[in-house]
């Protein structure tokens, strides 16, 4: 009994006991109620229906007209690779405006929040050029050279019979 976690925490502070035994027990019945994204939303662990009508996009770094591999790496590191071309490249197509620019924006009619806010929670503007060195580095392909060229291409397509087939692509962001 001695060497249980929340009895050890019982004997070091009273206070942050009560604590993690409140929030589990909060957890513990939002789970119940089917409503444990309640705290960690953005969690993206549960998986839907894909439906095959729909047209889905894939996005890709190429470098020099290659794209970079990422399916050789780690699963972790793949994820992580997969999840920032694609938001990079949604950021790109959406005049660089993020979710909560576009969020300060709507409220700033009702002048809610003051400029402040927006200075200091929304991120500079991104430079294509250095996150893609970013992004070369991690898939592990060295260092680029100046005559180097990077583009984001967006690929659309539909999934039949596990197989992804690609209808159209185009060039979202080039610089040399």
């Amino acid at each position: 009994m001695n060497r249980l976690f929340l009895y050890q925490l019982y004997r070091h502070s009273k206070k942050w006991f009560f604590v993690t035994v409140i929030f589990i027990a909060a957890y513990a019945f939002l789970f119940f109620k089917k409503m444990d994204m309640v705290f960690f939303p953005y969690n993206d662990m549960f998986s839907g229906y894909e439906n095959p009508e729909l047209t889905h996009e894939i996005f890709r770094l190429k470098v020099n007209g290659h794209p970079l591999p990422v399916t050789d790496l780690p699963y972790w590191k793949k994820d992580l690779l997969e999840v920032s071309v694609n938001k990079f490249a949604n950021y790109s197509l959406h005049d660089k405006r993020n979710r909560l620019s576009i969020y300060f924006e709507d409220q700033s009619r009702k002048k809610i929040f003051p400029q402040w806010f927006r200075q200091n929670l929304l991120p500079d503007d991104v430079q294509f050029n250095k996150w893609g060195r970013w992004y070369v580095q991690k898939c592990g392909w060295g260092v680029l050279h100046a005559n180097d060229t990077l583009s984001i291409m967006k690929y659309e397509g539909k999934l039949f019979d596990h197989q992804f087939y690609i209808l159209d692509s185009s060039i979202i962001v080039q610089e040399p």
